[in-house]
């Protein structure tokens, strides 16, 4: 099964910058399995904007337990990068959300240390066969950074 994985926005982040507009991105894994980078959206402050998409290649039948996990970061220019926050997704859910409907599209909760420190704009889809061809990104495929448009 193929699907698109979307990463469009997020929405009143938490800043972790004191000087300057934060420069946000997103690190997206699948317990060890999927790994990707959006693209830094620079001086994206609290409200960053990536429209980042992915092609996933998974079972039809998706083991239990596994977590789609978004960490949100800071890019810092001489300092470590700094976490604003995760949002996480239970692919157990997600598959019985697929199960009805040919899209998963919600406003994600981002935590930070259990606190809410915002939301992320979460949309996937089942692909179509263009899309496949396309081949943006597979499971199997090394880590890519996604072109932010």
């Amino acid at each position: 099964m193929e699907l698109i994985l979307t990463l469009r926005e997020a929405r009143n982040l938490k800043r972790t910058q004191l000087l300057g507009a934060q420069d946000p991105y997103c690190h997206v894994n699948i317990a060890n399995i999927f790994d990707a980078t959006t693209e830094v959206h620079h001086h994206g402050g609290s409200n960053p904007w990536w429209n980042a998409s992915f092609l996933l290649s998974v079972p039809e039948t998706i083991p239990s337990g596994l977590t789609l996990s978004v960490h949100i970061k800071n890019a810092m220019h001489v300092l470590p990068d700094r976490s604003i926050g995760k949002a996480r997704i239970d692919l157990d859910a997600l598959a019985s959300a697929l199960a009805t409907d040919d899209i998963y599209h919600n406003w994600v909760p981002v935590l930070h240390n259990g606190v809410h420190v915002g939301d992320i704009s979460i949309a996937l889809e089942l692909a179509g066969i263009d899309d496949v061809r396309a081949n943006v990104i597979s499971l199997t495929s090394p880590p890519v950074v996604a072109i932010a448009t």
